[in-house]
């Protein structure tokens, strides 16, 4: 009976788990760049969140420093706490002309933080940026072999899995959008469609557990009876 109690208390917590990261991917459908968690089981039904890459559907929005990439890769932010990926490209610039994110991270080109003095701004999908007859610098759009060491660091940040630096590697093809945004790679309908699933199973595995419950008590009494 024992085993038995613990098949629907599992269930539960998995339930309670898959809500929270429905739940979250919901939450940011809108943010650029966001990239949805899935809740995948092992072989012993042990559980573990996992990030999807799939790229995201493109917005275009022209303004000049919105930016898209077409295919893999990430750009490269400098952080207070070290080196991050991100593919959320609506920067914008600092009281020192230094293309930024919104944090006020600096961007990082193949030389380090782009600097943009003029208004005449092109960036080409090579990652070049131009302003005017000039190169500020090139975007450095990197990949890697495999997305199994990159931790989620807020909701459009990737670091790390273990604080070790990454083997970075070139794309197989750079292919950046000026005056685009990648929108969250999350369809909305089928994420709520989920979220009432996994409302549902909970709620039948609520009812086992206090099915369970009913017996136990009743099997309770009548030992006592017995005595």
């Amino acid at each position: 009976m024992l085993h038995e109690m613990t098949r629907p208390v599992q269930g539960g917590l998995r339930q309670e788990k898959k809500f929270a990261i429905t739940a979250n991917n919901i939450a940011n459908a809108n943010t650029t760049g966001f990239k949805k968690d899935v809740l995948t089981f092992g072989d012993m039904l042990e559980t573990r969140m996992k990030t999807d890459f799939s790229e995201g559907p493109l917005q275009f929005t022209e303004n000049r420093l919105d930016m898209a990439i077409s295919g893999n890769g990430f750009f490269k932010i400098q952080t207070a706490d070290g080196i991050r990926y991100t593919r959320s490209g609506n920067f914008t610039l600092d009281n020192t002309n230094t293309l930024v994110t919104q944090d006020g991270n600096p961007v990082l080109g193949t030389g380090g933080p782009i600097v943009i003095d003029g208004n005449d701004v092109v960036i080409e999908e090579t990652g070049e940026v131009r302003v005017g007859d000039t190169t500020a610098g090139i975007l450095a759009v990197v990949d890697f072999d495999s997305y199994e060491n990159l931790k989620k660091d807020g909701n459009t940040l990737f670091a790390p899995a273990d604080d070790t630096p990454l083997q970075e590697i070139a794309p197989d093809r750079v292919s950046v959008k000026q005056g685009a945004l990648e929108m969250a790679n999350i369809t909305t309908v089928k994420e709520m469609a989920e979220l009432i699933k996994t409302e549902r199973l909970y709620q039948t595995y609520q009812k086992m557990m206090q099915t369970f419950d009913e017996l136990n008590a009743t099997a309770a009494t009548k030992i006592a009876q017995f005595k």
